[in-house]
This record gives structure tokens, C-alpha cells and sequence, in this order.
């Protein structure tokens, strides 16, 4: 167990490092790749929405590859945002 709380152990720092690299990949996936009728700002709100679990489902992506994406997306969220808060 203290094997594995060391290496979880991560300064205030490096989590808004992580959470602003993990968010800013995702508005490139969101915006540019995966649905391109998204502008900047909605893939950023989404990706908020979507790593805070609230989703109030008036941004949804509608193929195949974003909503796997999104499924992925969302659970390493919520394991990176525990992470931070914890």
C-alpha cells in the first residue's frame, strides 16, 4: 500500500499540470477530430461537464468513435479528478 499511495502522490502543481493537459487534449479530440461541427468552446464545455460528471445533455457526440472516446474519457476523468481532490 505505501508502494502505491507514493507513486499517487503528486503536488498541487503537477495535478492542474495533468488536468490542463487532459483537458486541453480532449478539446483537440472534441473540436478538431472527433466532432468537427463543435467550436472551441462547446468541446471545452463539454469536457468539463463531462469530467465533473455533471452532463446536462445538451452536447452529445454523435458518432461511433466520439462516444467511445467520450466513455474512455469520462472514467480516467473522474480517476484523474479523484486523484487531484483526494
Amino acid at each position: 500500500q505505501q508502494a502505491i499511495r507514493g507513486l499517487l502522490d503528486f503536488s498541487l502543481g503537477q495535478c492542474i499540470a495533468i488536468m490542463v493537459l487532459y483537458m486541453g487534449l480532449s478539446v483537440v479530440a472534441f473540436s478538431l477530430i472527433l466532432d468537427t461541427q463543435w467550436t472551441l468552446i462547446d468541446s471545452m464545455y463539454f469536457a468539463l461537464v463531462t469530467c465533473t460528471t455533471i452532463g446536462y445533455g445538451d452536447l452529445v457526440p454523435e458518432t461511433m468513435a466520439g462516444r467511445v472516446f467520450t466513455i474512455v474519457y469520462a472514467l480516467t476523468g473522474v480517476c484523474f479528478l479523484g486523484i487531484a481532490l483526494g
